[in-house]
């Protein structure tokens, strides 16, 4: 038979033995309590499981004094009265921790195709030549071609797609359209960043 050690209200340790041995055991626990009761009601009892002691029956009433007991009434004093077992208590839910939020990582190249060819050929013109606004390109252009994987979500590379739309570039919603779409696995950059 199953027992559970019991140390501090808790469940210590679940053995396998004999009512004698069980026996021998319990004055070195608070309490040394049968686990089949528990496994009839359908209980997955465990380590770290709290547990409260069982209420004693009460005692039955002995006679009033000096009145001789009743006729077949034992003259012995009544036998203890019969232990209750205890209650198992499931411990509380260990509260799950937020779940990360979903990086959104892609690689260089998925970066690119989000664009189309027509799009990628003015973006290519449009940073050509001496004007503030090419070396601006350039910049953006020499930034990607550096960059290990490109955050979505990172403020600058939102702030430069969307500088695209803003100056015709990129047709209006072509920008969120860029950044926001789901991600699919094979953009997701190898090894890591996801």
């Amino acid at each position: 038979m199953q027992y559970a050690l019991i140390r501090d209200f808790r469940v210590e340790n679940i053995i396998e033995a004999d009512e004698t041995f069980a026996a021998r055991i319990e004055p070195e626990w608070q309490a040394v309590e049968p686990m089949q009761p528990a496994q009839d009601a359908g209980l997955a009892v465990a380590i770290g499981w709290g547990w409260a002691p069982g209420e004693p029956a009460p005692a039955p009433e002995p006679p009033a004094e000096g009145e001789p007991p009743a006729e077949g009434e034992p003259t012995d004093p009544p036998p203890p009265a019969p232990r209750v077992p205890g209650t198992f208590i499931a411990p509380e839910p260990v509260p799950q921790p937020e779940p990360a939020p979903e990086l959104r990582h892609i690689t260089q190249l998925a970066f690119l195709s989000r664009f189309t060819d027509p799009e990628a050929i003015t973006i290519d013109l449009a940073s050509i030549g001496a004007t503030p606004q090419a070396a601006g390109m350039r910049r953006y252009l020499s930034k990607v071609n550096a960059a290990t994987f490109i955050d979505l979500d990172r403020p600058d590379t939102r702030a430069g797609v969307q500088a695209l739309e803003a100056v015709g570039i990129l047709t209006e919603g072509r920008a969120l359209e860029i950044l926001d779409t789901p991600i699919d696995a094979q953009e997701r950059p190898a090894g890591g960043a996801q």
